[in-house]
């Protein structure tokens, strides 16, 4: 079984495009047991953090013996030469506290994943990501942080799912798709998106209320994401016919 995990419901959406699924009950998050031609598929929109990552991993662990795990699902952009959908399949994982020792990805499914993006036709970057402990959804933060790390795109859980991995001898790989370029913002992503990863409706009309100069931005966002989900699905495919 291959284990693949991603924090919001529009990053599971892209990443089970190719899968026959059905619905498990699951502890603390939603997972999808499914396959893909002869391979075991499962699939958990985990929730967004540290704290979502490891209970869900936690329930993945106690309930099955996955023999790769996967993290997948879009980035904030680092490096100003990436774009909207482009992948970074990431070498490394680290913390932002540096005082942490960084994770390695496994080789096997680094190699498989570039297999995957080569001569595809899109843009893609062999890198490294940075989990931060929470969002960074304006430029200017994310900027200051491409000048403290060394990395090419910024999540929440890659690191935390790496060390839980790698303790017990799992697999592991993660690949992002950017979502948001370096000197763009996202307009009151932390009202609209709960802490499981689900749009929640209210928070965006909320939002609109108290900012209704946004509603372009608002459909611009929208279309990032549809974009960094095609990016997404066309990878995941790829990906499981290298494996």
């Amino acid at each position: 079984m291959i284990a693949m995990m991603a924090a919001t419901g529009q990053e599971i959406e892209g990443i089970s495009r190719c899968l026959k699924k059905r619905r498990l009950n699951a502890d603390g998050c939603r997972a999808w047991r499914g396959e893909y031609k002869s391979k075991e598929v499962l699939t958990v929109q985990m929730g967004i953090g540290r704290n979502m990552a490891e209970g869900a991993l936690a329930w993945v662990l106690a309930s099955f013996t996955p023999e790769a795990l996967i993290s997948l699902g879009f980035g904030g952009a680092l490096n100003e030469r990436l774009r909207i959908g482009d992948l970074i399949i990431c070498a490394k994982a680290s913390s932002g506290d540096r005082s942490l020792e960084s994770c390695q990805a496994d080789a096997h499914l680094t190699e498989c994943a570039l297999r995957a993006v080569k001569g595809n036709g899109r843009k893609w970057l062999a890198g490294n990501s940075v989990t931060v402990s929470r969002l960074h959804c304006d430029a200017g933060t994310r900027q200051k942080l491409a000048e403290k790390v060394r990395a090419d795109v910024c999540e929440m859980e890659d690191y935390w799912l790496a060390c839980a991995a790698g303790a017990k001898g799992i697999p592991f790989l993660s690949v992002r798709v950017i979502y948001d370029e370096i000197d763009a913002s996202l307009p009151g992503f932390e009202r609209m998106v709960d802490a499981r990863g689900n749009v929640r409706p209210g928070g965006i009309a909320a939002h609109l209320f108290t900012h209704p100069r946004q509603l372009l931005k608002m459909w611009g966002s929208y279309r990032d994401c549809r974009r960094a989900q095609a990016s997404l699905a066309a990878f995941t495919e790829k990906f499981l016919d290298t494996m």
